[in-house]
């Protein structure tokens, strides 16, 4: 599905219509779009937000494709605009404010290819365009020149570089060419805006910008540039651009590094927030500056504080110009006659104060200096600090983000018939018994009594319940408080409510909140749309989120409050142009977003922040995860310096023209432990560069990186582990992508397995991302914790690296580990006594071998174990068998493509090396089947390392020194059915510790039963049977094992298939030459066998005799 399929007029048409019809909020939401910053569409002189309208258009045309996603195509010039341009509509251009504290317009960014103009149009202080080509068509890369706003930021490129940062000075206008210009006699006319140039001392060359948006603005597809004049560049990769070449910008351009900083007033000196009455957004007034005055200056940035018990920030501001003396101020009595000050301009007051109790609380601005130490007037403030200040100011008003939920819950297709429309059908029901009631119907009774029956579920029974017993007892009186009373308009409606929650009996429970659910209900039979039912738990939560005061106590004045609280959201919501509806409508959207639940086709993303949304800041796992980090951590901006140089030192050789030049010194790098390590990983690309596979490894990094294709598409391009996919793997791609995209992809390699990135998610409270395929997944789960800890790092990826590693080896809390191993016990249907001896045994000896016969799940509980103490990346597997030897074991020459032998380190090298690396973390090898290899030849001089490991000797072949590191572990299986333990010599014996697996061991004789009970317990019998078929059987070692029948979706079809075609094969060869014995394993047997037990067994029932 392409941008270009679009071609019906009509179907952007409806588009629009369903734009009007569900309103905006609800539209974007719908079709999962952001809202319009630049581009809008007008058609009958309403506006509509253009992306979004082309995407969803794309479905009208063609039902059967569906609209397109965000992801699939651009919405500026090149893309959307373009093609609704084509369609013969009308798209207008104009910067919304957004993003920028103030709500003034944020600028706009633009890239202009210069070329021989450049020096002329540097000189002259402007850009210039003509108004048409030489066919007189006007083209809207030139066009774009009118298009610029004052204080809009211009790139300016010319011979290869990014030569001189600009700013738009005026509003553009129509002039005719500059004389310094060359002539075009086809246009003397021209777009021109004045520009402020900033020059760059180090210009930026194109090849540098390897994360450039291919397809986008300036850039074609392949990333080279367009042969056109000026174009907006997306503010996501503007700001990327912005923060990774911070020390390029000059000192008074836009993107010149800023400060920030806070100043407080002392209410008691100098009330600031009376001076806010009368200072105007814009305006300049001059702030005492004690401190700083040589590090305050023009451009910073600055929030406005106001001291005491119950004070915060009131405003935030600009500086203008730098510091100067002042006459002393006539309020400030004991100062000299003169004191330094600074202007500051005033960007946004704030209509809600951020209290100081609401930063105490705040997992980053807790620590701020002011909060600290009280008595300075000008305080430093970090970029984090920075980033969280702009996150509260800008942050909706509280009835917005309740009403942004809200509308969410709304817009889903069966929120209607689920959440609406049986509450009418409810309401009719209990309408027309009451009617009954008046029309002294004998059937009131039982009619009423079954209208509170399902669906009904408004009330609970203890509150209803007694309400039909009083019906049923005293008609009249019931008669008397609904018909006549609570029914009577004429009466205020507080009133009414009061007198009937008064005149209830005692045996009807007590409290307002009952009653009044009660009361509400016999409204809502009145009429539903303007009575909706009242629960209290759902009121006080939204009373909460909205941050309003407590609702009355009385209930008749309670509720009449509640349906004030419903007509301020629906008029509220009105004004955001997607009405909520009626009173039943809204109240059915607030118990929605209080009740916790989201909606199931909700992604990862919106059900973590719907779920972060409920909880409000400090209330998470990711709370006091993020809280234990920062007290027993040092993460430093040193540190984060020295991991960003190694980075960017592998970006420049991952640029496509270094990649072409030197691929290998690039890989070499990646290898390494620089900016990461990639465990495991590591020896499969190093070998795949030495056997050549370089050229593959190359291609696949070019379609990664720098393609069109989906991330996700290309790494599941890895999970063919066909041609093309030598010495890749998914950790090393996930490196190259935070190589290449630092500000949107973590440093964290694993993704998969008991210390991957979305075990992680699911430790820290994290809702877990879909995925249907591996590489969705992996995609998935980066950008799920990049949104979830970008709060609290800002674009700080190494910083969320080093977050996630602690988490992985320390836990949220101290508790974390045995809970984690309790999981993992449960997930095994495995006491956790039985992990909790095999890691005992493991940090003994460090070498252990699972043993008993096949099926137990002993190389399934090794990698599971493995994966759980040191993670996926630092596990390695490898199977022994009769022809293996110490040659691939440890290490040996192997042949080459050149026909020469090259020494290769086989899998327990390898390991002892990557754990070597790393010593503060653990690395297991596993042996499957230990027993069928020759264990002595095999090993070799190992054996003595087994023991030794502070040790080294001499190897066979290299005759390099070499040892065991302590941190290195093994973990072996072996099959009892194919040889005793007794045959392995005393030597190895010595060495490792052995732990039996059987199914008649304790915490394994129940595992069958646990797993079918939980998973499939209609076929619980099944357990039976194979602990039957095992008492046969007579002989441990030659056991049936659990493993056969713990399959999903297990059907009496499947295990008659299992047992006929896996477990009577197995039995006949134990049988052998005696074929008549498998006769009593038959399945059919073993069931009537099991069955006649069972009657047995059941004791006679209990007679009167």
């Amino acid at each position: 599905m392409t941008l270009a399929d679009l071609t019906d007029p009509q179907a952007v048409r409806e588009a629009t219509g369903e734009f009007d019809r569900i309103g905006r909020e609800a539209f974007l939401a719908k079709y999962g779009f952001g809202q319009s910053r630049s581009y809008w569409l007008v058609v009958d002189g309403k506006r509509y937000d253009s992306k979004a309208i082309v995407g969803a258009a794309h479905g009208f045309q063609f039902p059967d494709r569906g609209p397109l996603s965000r992801e699939e195509f651009s919405g500026g010039e090149d893309g959307a605009v373009a093609r609704l341009r084509a369609l013969g509509f009308s798209v207008e251009w104009e910067r919304t404010a957004a993003g920028q504290i103030g709500g003034m317009k944020s600028p706009s960014v633009w890239w202009v290819n210069q070329g021989q103009t450049y020096t002329a149009e540097h000189n002259g202080g402007f850009i210039w365009a003509p108004l048409h080509s030489k066919k007189g068509v006007p083209l809207t890369h030139h066009t774009a020149v009118s298009l610029l706003h004052p204080n809009d930021i211009v790139i300016h490129y010319a011979k290869s570089q990014i030569r001189a940062l600009g700013r738009v000075l005026a509003s553009p206008t129509v002039a005719t060419r500059p004389d310094s210009l060359p002539a075009d006699p086809w246009s003397k006319d021209g777009h021109r805006a004045d520009i402020e140039y900033f020059d760059l001392a180090e210009p930026i060359p194109l090849q540098s910008l390897t994360d450039r948006p291919r397809g986008t603005g300036p850039f074609d597809r392949n990333g080279a540039i367009n042969q056109g004049y000026l174009y907006s560049i997306p503010a996501d990769w503007a700001e990327q651009l912005r923060t990774r070449f911070l020390d390029r910008w000059p000192a008074g351009s836009p993107w010149a590094p800023k400060d920030h900083w806070l100043f407080q007033a002392n209410p008691s000196v100098w009330d600031l927030s009376h001076k806010l009455e009368t200072w105007q957004v814009g305006e300049i007034e001059d702030w005492s500056l004690s401190r700083y005055r040589s590090e305050v200056s023009d451009g910073d940035d600055v929030v406005l504080f106001s001291s005491g018990s119950d004070g915060g920030i009131l405003a935030a501001g600009q500086i203008v110009g730098g510091s100067f003396m002042r006459n002393r101020p006539e309020w400030r009595e004991d100062s000299p006659e003169s004191e330094p000050a600074i202007n500051v301009r005033l960007m946004k007051k704030l209509d809600q104060p951020i209290l100081r109790d609401r930063l105490k609380s705040h997992p980053i601005l807790k620590d701020l200096a002011v909060l600290r130490f009280a008595n300075a007037t000008n305080y430093r403030v970090t970029d984090s600090e920075w980033k969280a200040f702009t996150a509260m100011i800008n942050r909706p008003e509280p009835i917005d983000e309740f009403l942004h939920w809200a509308l969410r819950f709304a817009i889903e297709p069966t929120f209607e018939q689920s959440e609406v429309a049986y509450k009418r059908q409810v309401f009719a029901r209990i309408h027309a018994a009451l009617n009954l009631l008046g029309d002294g119907s004998t059937d009131f009774p039982t009619e009423l009594k079954r209208s509170f029956g399902s669906p009904y579920n408004l009330t609970n029974f203890r509150v209803h319940g007694p309400f039909v017993t009083w019906a049923s007892q005293e008609p009249d009186a019931v008669g008397k408080a609904v018909l006549a009373n609570l029914w009577n308009d004429t009466v205020p409606l507080a009133e009414r409510v009061q007198a009937f929650v008064d005149v209830l009996p005692d045996y009807v429970p007590a409290g307002t909140g009952g009653r009044l659910s009660l009361a509400s209900v016999l409204l809502g039979a009145l009429d539903p749309e303007r009575y909706p039912v009242y629960r209290p738990t759902p009121v006080d939560k939204a009373v909460a989120l909205l941050g309003i005061d407590q609702l009355p106590e009385p209930a008749g004045e309670r509720y009449a409050a509640f349906l004030a609280l419903l007509d301020r959201l629906i008029e509220r919501s009105e004004q955001l142009g997607t009405p909520l509806g009626t009173r039943l409508q809204a109240q059915s959207a607030l118990w929605c977003v209080t009740s916790g639940v989201p909606y199931e086709p909700w992604t990862a993303a919106d059900r973590w922040a719907y779920a972060a949304y409920l909880r409000g800041p400090g209330n998470s796992p990711l709370d006091a995860a993020i809280e234990r980090f920062r007290q027993e951590t040092d993460h430093t901006e040193e540190k984060r310096l020295t991991a960003e140089q190694q980075r960017q030192r592998m970006e420049s050789m991952l640029a496509s023209d270094s990649l072409a030049a030197d691929p290998d010194l690039a890989f070499r790098w990646v290898s390494s432990g620089a900016y990461g390590n990639i465990g495991g990983a590591k020896a499969r690309l190093c070998h795949a560069l030495d056997d050549g596979h370089t050229d593959s490894i190359v291609s696949f990094t070019r379609r990664l990186l720098y393609s069109n294709e989906r991330t996700a598409d290309v790494l599941d391009f890895l999970t063919e582990d066909g041609p093309g996919t030598e010495g890749m793997s998914y950790s090393i791609a996930v490196k190259l992508l935070s190589i290449a995209f630092p500000e949107s992809w973590i440093p964290y390699f694993t993704t998969f397995g008991g210390t991957g990135s979305l075990d992680l998610i699911s430790r820290l409270g994290i809702p877990s991302p879909d995925g249907a395929t591996p590489g969705e997944q992996i995609v998935n789960a980066n950008d799920t914790l990049v949104a979830a800890l970008r709060p609290y790092f800002g674009d700080d990826t190494w910083g969320m690296r080093r977050f996630l590693w602690f988490i992985r080896n320390h836990g949220i809390t101290e508790v974390n580990e045995a809970d984690a191993l309790a999981t993992l016990a449960e997930k095994l249907y495995l006491p956790a006594s039985v992990l909790e001896e095999a890691i005992d045994l493991l940090d003994d000896k460090h070498q252990l071998v699972l043993y008993g016969p096949p099926g137990t799940g002993k190389t399934f509980l090794a990698l599971e174990l493995a994966e759980f103490l040191a993670g996926p990346d630092a596990v390695e597997i490898v199977q022994f068998h009769p022809s293996y030897s110490y040659e691939d074991f440890v290490e040996g020459y192997r042949p080459t493509d050149s026909g020469a032998f090259k020494l290769r380190s086989g899998p327990l090298r390898r390991m002892a090396e990557m754990a070597q690396s790393e010593p503060d973390r653990k690395h297991f090898l596993i042996i499957d089947e230990l027993n069928r290899g020759n264990v002595a030849k095999i090993f070799g001089e190992l054996y003595f390392l087994l023991e030794y490991r502070d040790r080294k000797i001499s190897l066979q072949y290299s005759e390099d020194t070499f040892g065991l590191p302590p941190n290195l572990y093994i973990i072996a299986t072996m099959n009892t059915a194919d040889r005793s333990i007794g045959l392995l010599d005393a030597a190895l014996r010595r060495r490792f510790h052995f732990m039996s697996l059987y199914p008649d061991d304790d915490g394994f004789s129940t595992l069958l039963s646990r797993w079918l009970s939980e998973r499939s317990p209609d076929m619980l019998w099944v357990a039976d049977v194979v602990a039957e078929a095992n008492r046969r059987l007579d002989d441990r070692h030659r056991s049936i094992g659990p493993s056969h029948f713990l399959k999903s979706g297990l059907t009496e079809k499947r295990v008659a298939q299992i047992w006929k075609h896996s477990i009577l094969p197995y039995i006949a060869d134990q049988f052998f030459g005696r074929e008549k014995e498998v006769d009593r394993f038959e399945l059919d047997v073993l069931r009537k066998a099991i069955s006649k037990a069972a009657v047995i067994e059941r004791p006679e029932p209990e007679t009167d005799a």
